[in-house]
């Protein structure tokens, strides 16, 4: 299979779904989720803008899927 970059607009710290199909990470402001072939970008995390020059930090580290709790 051919190599894909992340979104131009930034992506870091990428972690694969257990089943292969998707791809979490990192991106500008918040976390994002999209398809392995690059479609599909969806943000599940954002961090709001005023909290970027808060003095409280807010820090989204490596994604790392999990099973929903039942």
């Amino acid at each position: 299979k051919r190599a894909r970059q992340l979104p131009s607009h930034g992506g870091a710290q990428p972690a694969w779904s257990p089943d292969g199909k998707n791809i979490a990470f990192v991106g500008n402001n918040g976390l994002d989720v999209m398809r392995r072939d690059g479609r599909s970008l969806r943000r599940i995390v954002s961090i709001p803008p005023h909290s970027l020059t808060s003095t409280k930090w807010l820090v989204i580290g490596s994604p790392s899927w999990q099973p929903l709790p039942r």
